[in-house]
């Protein structure tokens, strides 16, 4: 049965996974090859399999942490959100990404700054999305969360310099979004 919906209903969720070492101890008898070739082949199965599991857990653990920082925001609890943000971004940043697979949609370290900007501290949210610019060079929403967070904390120079590479970096874009519309404001004010 495939779930539909998230979460999936307890009866899609398996209680526990067996593993039968002897399967491929068995396999390698009926293919006439050594045993223990089969049970290593078998071993490194089960090995990728618990990598997967694991990788996974962590991205899940990830972002069940942003999530929760947010309700923590909304129901008030900034410093429990505070921090829960900061532990999904310190979580993200000491895994690997694999190669084959996409990064992040929005870095938790970009999340820690739309955080700190809601709590009107522009200066300390310029520091996290900076960190963020360093991982993760050229974002858009990095790039104007910056521009964003330098503007509100005065640094004219920081602020421009960020719209600027904004524009630049959407130059042969058709969008019309409105952090780019504002972006392009602020460059004519100056």
């Amino acid at each position: 049965m495939v779930p539909q919906a998230f979460p999936p209903p307890p009866e899609c969720v398996p209680h526990h996974i067996v593993l039968i070492p002897d399967g491929n101890g068995r396999w390698a008898r009926e293919h006439r090859r050594p045993v223990p070739e089969g049970r290593l082949q078998g071993a490194r199965a089960v090995e990728g399999f618990l990598r997967v599991c694991r990788d996974w857990g962590i991205q899940v653990a990830i972002q069940r942490r942003a999530v929760a920082a947010w309700l923590a925001h909304v129901e008030g609890k900034d410093d429990e959100a505070l921090a829960l943000m900061r532990s999904s971004a310190e979580l993200e940043s000491s895994t690997e990404k694999h190669p084959v697979t996409p990064g992040p949609i929005i870095p938790s370290r970009e999340l820690v700054g739309d955080l700190i900007l809601e709590l009107h501290q522009p200066g300390q949210a310029l520091q996290e999305f900076e960190t963020s610019l360093l991982a993760s060079p050229n974002r858009f929403h990095g790039l104007y969360g910056a521009a964003k967070a330098a503007e509100l904390s005065g640094d004219k120079e920081k602020a421009t310099s960020y719209y600027t590479k904004l524009v630049e970096i959407c130059s042969h874009a058709d969008s019309d979004r409105p952090e780019l519309r504002e972006a392009r404001a602020s460059l004519t004010k100056k």
